[in-house]
């Protein structure tokens, strides 16, 4: 196993350093040879932590069977990091990676929060007008120019190759996505602000019609509802809404839970 670090100090105010208790978190980004939890493993990840302004970021890179050693050395990173920070991750990091801790027989750790940019920022891509979904897309509203040029999947099929051919050149490659992909992460936060100083709107709030039919179901349903919960509601949560409220006997247990986990998501 190979453990790279870099080191540099990150342009950012302090104010953000204290808004969002960056001493607490790590940023994480793992490489894995697919999406199956059970039978593909781990390869590489980045944690990345604040000291004052200093942003060191720690990659792990492992053979096919060192994936424990990885692990291993993964929770003495993140050791006293509660707060995660990611791109995606609550999709696929955090989960991939509680998953193969399982397997190789470690406890999960336990986080308070998870920071997903992905989840974050993408709801305002026309407000924002990027060009996409991707980290990419993100870095390139900032300015950020990578030297990295993999995505994803060729990443996973120069981790192959090198497995094949032993290459330091590939595995270097590999090692500069996975630390970039860290690396910019803490930047991302300016964009969080951006949309926080300019007031945007999320680009998937429920439409007028939704809304006003959410309203009729209530009255004709007869039903005690917190029409404050209508300001910013997603669109595919007012979909569930209205499913439930369209049923012939109504599980208001089941709104709830819905609610609650859309006031969870905005925290």
């Amino acid at each position: 196993m190979e453990l790279v670090t870099t080191q540099n100090v990150l342009k950012l105010d302090r104010a953000l350093y204290n808004k969002y208790d960056f001493k607490n978190i790590a940023f994480i980004d793992i490489e894995a040879t697919g999406f199956d939890k059970i039978n593909n493993k781990v390869f590489a990840v980045s944690v990345g932590k604040f000291e004052n302004k200093t942003f060191t970021n720690e990659i792990l890179f492992c053979e096919y069977n060192e994936e424990k050693q990885l692990l291993e050395k993964f929770l003495k990173l993140i050791k006293g990091k509660n707060i995660w920070c990611t791109f995606n991750g609550l999709a696929f990091d955090e989960p991939f990676i509680f998953q193969r801790l399982s397997i190789n027989g470690f406890e999960t750790p336990i986080i308070d929060k998870h920071i997903d940019f992905y989840r974050e920022i993408s709801p305002y891509r026309n407000s924002l007008d990027l060009d996409g979904y991707s980290l990419k897309d993100m870095e390139k509203y900032l300015g950020i120019q990578r030297e990295d040029s993999f995505n994803g999947k060729e990443c996973r099929d120069a981790y192959f190759e090198y497995l094949s051919t032993g290459d330091e050149a590939i595995k270097n490659k590999i090692i500069l996505h996975n630390q970039e992909d860290v690396s910019n992460l803490p930047l991302l936060f300016l964009i969080l602000q951006d949309i926080e100083d300019r007031g945007l709107k999320r680009d998937d709030m429920l439409s007028k019609n939704q809304k006003q039919y959410i309203k009729y179901l209530i009255r004709k349903k007869g039903i005690s509802f917190d029409k404050s919960m209508l300001l910013n509601m997603p669109k595919k949560v007012a979909s569930r809404i209205i499913y439930e409220l369209i049923q012939n006997k109504v599980n208001m247990n089941k709104i709830e839970e819905i609610l609650e986990n859309k006031k969870s998501e905005h925290l």
